[in-house]
C-alpha cells in the first residue's frame, strides 16, 4: 500500500531556485522549513549566510554553494548528491539535480534544484513513486505541458492550469489551443507546434501571450515529445512567467535614463553655481578683513564729528555678523550642490579598504555640515562607545549629511523637535541610529521611502534616501525607517562587526 506523502519530513522532495549570484529567488514549503524560514516567500532575496540554518551548520551550505557553481560553469543540468537536515536536524543524503534555465539570448534566469531523499529513494513503491513525481511537476516553479500534433492538450502541471485560470490540470486537459487563449496568440503557437513537431527540433522562444485574460511574458523551451518507440507524438513544454522582471527591467531602464539626464543637468547646474558661489566666499573673506577697518574708520569719524552718524548700533552690531550668515549660506549651497552630485552616483568606484571609528565619522560630519544658527543645539550627540567600520568613510558622512538636511528642514517646518544621535555595539552587527521628533513620516510615504525619484516635498529630489540605501549595501549594511506620523522617524544604519 501506498504511503501518504503530506508531512514535510515524509516528502523526499526539497525545491528551491536562486539566481547567478547565488541569491534565492524562492523555494517550497520543505525547504523553508530545514533552513529555518517560516513562509516561503521570506527566502526571496536572501544569501546562503543570511539563512538562520546557516548560524550552525555552514559546511552544508558550503557545499551546496560551490555544486551551484559547478552546474552554472557547465551550463547544463547536473546531478550531485548532498546532505540536507529533516526537521528533527538529522542530516541525510539527498540527490538533487540542478537545472540552469535561460532565455533565449543564453542569459542566464534561474537555477532550480531539486532534492531527494536517496533513504527514500533506494526501495520506493511504485504507486508512491508516481505520486511523488507528480507532487513534484507541480511543485516546479514553471508552466509544464505537453500537447499532441493537433493542439490538445494531453497533459500539464497545476501552475499551468492555474495560469489559464482552471482550478486543476483535469479541466484542461482534452481542450485545444484555441480555447485557451486568443485567436492569434493560438495561431502563433500552433506555428511553433507544427515547427518544433515537424523539425524535431527545441526551440527556446520569448513569447506574449494572455492567461485568464492577463498579459504575461514568457520565456520558453519547447521540445519535440516522444513515445517510447522514440517517435515524435507532440510537443513538450517549460514556460517561466518573467512578466514581473521584465516590468523590473522596464522600470531599472526608465530610472537609469533619468539618472542619466539628472546627472548631466545636475553636472551643467553644478559647473554654472560654483562659480558665482566661489567669487562670493571670495568677496565675503575679502569683507571679513575691510569692513571692521571701515567701521572702525566710521566711528573715529563720528567721535571726531566729521560726519553725522547715520548707522544705529543695533545696525552696526547686525553689520558685523552678517557676514557670518552670508559664509554659511554659501557653505550651505555648496553643500547641496555636492550632495545633489554625490547622490546621483552611488555606485562610483569608491574605496572600500579603510577601517575608520565612527565616533570620528559622526564627529567630522558634525563639525563640517554648514549649520545655521541655533541649529547645532538642537543635535544631542555623547557618544558612549564606538566601533570600526571597513568601507569607505566619505560615504557615511554623506548619508548623515543627507539625514541633517532632511532632519532640520522638517523640524523648521514643524517649529518643533530635535536630533539624537547613539551608536550601539552588538556581536556580528553595529548599529548607527538616528532620530528627529519633528513630523515623522505618512505611512504611505514611508513604504516608498528608498525608491528612487520617489518624492512628495518641494525641496526633494527623490534621489538623496536611495543614495543612503545603495551606499549602506556597498558597505555590506542596510538602512531602514520607523516612524510614527506626527511624533519621531528613527533611522538605523547596521554595519557588519570589522574587528581585528
Amino acid at each position: 500500500m501506498s504511503q501518504r506523502l503530506d508531512s514535510p519530513d515524509e516528502l523526499p522532495v526539497y525545491i528551491y531556485w536562486l539566481d547567478h549570484s547565488n541569491r534565492f529567488l524562492g523555494c517550497n514549503r520543505q525547504f523553508a522549513e530545514i533552513v529555518g524560514i517560516k513562509l516561503p516567500h521570506e527566502i526571496a532575496g536572501k544569501q546562503y549566510n543570511q539563512l538562520p540554518y546557516y548560524t550552525y551548520n555552514p559546511q552544508l551550505l558550503d557545499t551546496w554553494q560551490k555544486n551551484n557553481q559547478l552546474a552554472l560553469s557547465n551550463k547544463e543540468a547536473a546531478l550531485f548528491e548532498e546532505h540536507y537536515p529533516l526537521l528533527n536536524k538529522q542530516v541525510i543524503p539527498h540527490y538533487v539535480y540542478k537545472i540552469p534555465l535561460f532565455d533565449p539570448q543564453r542569459h542566464l534566469t534561474a537555477l532550480v534544484n531539486i532534492a531527494f531523499n536517496t533513504n527514500r529513494l533506494k526501495e520506493p513503491d511504485k504507486e508512491d513513486l508516481q505520486n511523488t513525481l507528480t507532487r513534484i511537476i507541480d511543485l516546479i516553479p514553471a508552466n509544464i505541458y505537453w500537447q499532441d500534433k493537433q493542439g490538445l492538450i494531453l497533459g500539464c502541471n497545476q501552475s499551468q492550469a492555474q495560469s489559464l485560470g482552471y482550478r486543476n490540470t483535469e479541466e484542461v486537459v482534452g481542450k485545444h489551443l484555441n480555447e485557451l487563449v486568443p485567436a492569434a496568440e493560438a495561431k502563433s503557437l500552433l506555428g511553433i507546434l507544427h515547427d518544433v513537431v515537424n523539425n524535431e527540433r527545441a526551440l527556446k522562444i520569448e513569447e506574449q501571450l494572455t492567461f485568464n485574460e492577463k498579459a504575461v511574458t514568457l520565456i520558453s523551451e519547447k521540445v519535440p515529445f516522444r513515445n517510447q518507440e522514440g517517435n515524435v507524438i507532440g510537443l513538450l513544454g517549460v514556460s517561466i512567467d518573467v512578466s514581473e522582471q521584465k516590468l523590473v527591467e522596464s522600470e531599472l531602464l526608465e530610472t537609469r535614463h533619468k539618472l542619466a539626464g539628472m546627472t548631466l543637468v545636475a553636472a551643467s547646474i553644478a559647473h554654472e553655481l560654483r562659480t558665482p558661489l566661489t567669487s562670493l566666499d571670495l568677496g565675503v573673506g575679502s569683507l571679513r578683513d575691510f569692513i571692521p577697518i571701515l567701521l572702525e574708520g566710521y566711528e573715529v569719524a563720528v567721535k571726531a564729528k566729521l560726519i553725522e552718524p547715520k548707522l544705529k548700533s543695533s545696525t552696526i552690531a547686525k553689520l558685523k555678523g552678517i557676514l557670518d550668515s552670508m559664509g554659511r549660506e554659501i557653505a550651505l549651497s555648496a553643500l547641496a550642490i555636492n550632495l545633489l552630485l554625490e547622490n546621483l552616483k552611488p555606485e562610483a568606484n569608491t574605496t572600500l579598504t579603510e577601517r575608520f571609528s565612527m565616533v570620528h565619522c559622526v564627529n567630522d560630519a558634525l563639525s563640517r555640515y554648514p549649520f545655521k544658527h541655533g541649529q547645532r543645539e538642537l543635535i544631542e550627540w555623547q557618544p558612549t562607545s564606538d566601533f570600526k567600520v571597513l568601507g569607505a568613510e566619505t560615504l557615511v558622512t554623506h548619508i548623515l549629511f543627507n539625514f541633517l538636511k532632511n532632519s532640520l528642514h522638517y523640524i523648521a517646518e514643524a517649529r518643533k523637535g530635535q536630533i539624537s544621535i547613539w551608536l550601539e555595539v552588538g556581536n556580528a552587527y553595529n548599529t548607527l541610529y538616528f532620530k528627529d521628533t519633528s513630523k515623522g513620516i505618512p505611512d504611505d510615504i514611508l513604504s516608498n521611502l528608498f525608491t528612487p525619484f520617489f518624492s512628495k516635498t518641494h525641496h526633494g529630489t527623490g534621489i538623496g534616501l536611495s543614495y543612503c540605501k545603495a551606499a549602506m549595501e556597498k558597505l555590506g549594511g542596510q538602512v531602514t525607517c520607523h516612524s510614527v506620523y506626527g511624533d519621531y522617524t528613527l533611522f538605523k544604519l547596521v554595519f557588519p562587526d570589522c574587528r581585528e
